[in-house]
């Protein structure tokens, strides 16, 4: 009888123990989707910011001007290369 008793509260507590699994992966599950989610407008800024620094570093190359030119047309364009790594950290 005991080991009935034993067997029964055993798999009770294997059932416990996965709902409550089940149950708190899924919210994290959740949880790790939505902060990717809310990273993404971020993510798409910092990609256009970038896009144009790139056109403005090629342009330049191209043209075979100075290094000064260079870091003065990226900061009219995009900002100073300090704001630009700044705005590169998109971390969730």
């Amino acid at each position: 009888m005991w080991s009935l008793h034993a067997a029964a509260v055993d798999d009770a507590v294997d059932l416990l123990n996965v709902l409550v699994a089940t149950r708190l992966i899924r919210v994290a599950k959740r949880v790790s989707r939505d902060k990717q989610l809310s990273s993404i407008p971020k993510l798409s800024r910092a990609a256009a910011r970038l896009a144009r620094a790139m056109r403005v570093v090629v342009e330049v190359g191209e043209a075979g001007d100075s290094i000064e030119l260079l870091m003065g047309r990226l900061e009219a364009e995009v900002g100073s290369p300090v704001e630009l790594l700044a705005a590169a950290d998109v971390r969730a």
